[in-house]
């Protein structure tokens, strides 16, 4: 069943741009002077339990064939459709995932959703931390991209990346972390971990036991 699928999928994608009447699906960016996108209902559908309640239930899309953006970048989504796209099948990276994972959760894709998850596990927080280690000193830069991920991490509790982020910044002088812009948009609770558990690492390291 699975491989017919891909197969009535490539066949769709032979001309690149160009569906069958009933399966094209438009998308208008009212926010980027009404640009407009095409793409397949079926493939949508394929990849997303969204899509597919959309275009198959009394939906407003179903009936004009024409899904409203107003939260993503074109650019974006031209990206994501690309992803999808089984004759494309466009690998994410770490310069996207951020804006790729927002898509991810709208639309419930499992898949991309796990992919993302990896890259901002493994390709920034912790390249980032081999990063700050390698020049032996962790400065206030290395910081950023950690706290960005966070960020994403507590808005869809994914505990791995929370519980990484959190040992990791650990690591960093309070008044480095203090110092980024990033880092006071995290919860409060997140914030009073991280400088608790530095408070006592410091104690440590200067032989003081913290009761």
């Amino acid at each position: 069943m699975e491989g017919s699928l891909i197969k009535k999928a490539k066949s769709i994608f032979e001309h690149s741009g160009e569906f069958d009447e009933d399966d094209e699906v438009t998308f208008t960016f009212p926010n980027e002077d009404n640009n407009q996108l095409f793409y397949s209902k079926f493939i949508l559908s394929r990849c997303s339990p969204v899509f597919k309640a959309m275009f198959k239930h009394d939906f407003k899309e179903k009936k004009d064939k024409n899904v409203i953006i107003e939260d993503i970048k074109v650019a974006d989504f031209k990206t994501f459709f690309k992803w999808c796209d089984p004759m494309l099948s466009e690998h994410l990276t770490a310069e996207n995932v951020l804006q790729m994972v927002e898509i991810a959760e709208k639309y419930q894709i499992e898949a991309m959703i796990q992919q993302c998850r990896k890259i901002m596990h493994h390709d920034i927080v912790d390249k980032t931390f081999q990063q700050a280690k390698s020049d032996r000193y962790f400065a206030t830069y290395h910081i950023d991209d950690i706290v960005k991920v966070l960020l994403v991490a507590t808005k869809y509790n994914y505990t791995e990346l929370l519980k990484t982020g959190e040992d990791y910044l650990v690591c960093f002088e309070v008044q480095n972390v203090l110092n980024t812009e990033p880092f006071e948009k995290l919860p409060i609770e997140l914030k009073y971990r991280i400088l608790s558990k530095r408070i006592c690492k410091v104690y440590e390291t200067v032989g003081f036991k913290h009761v």
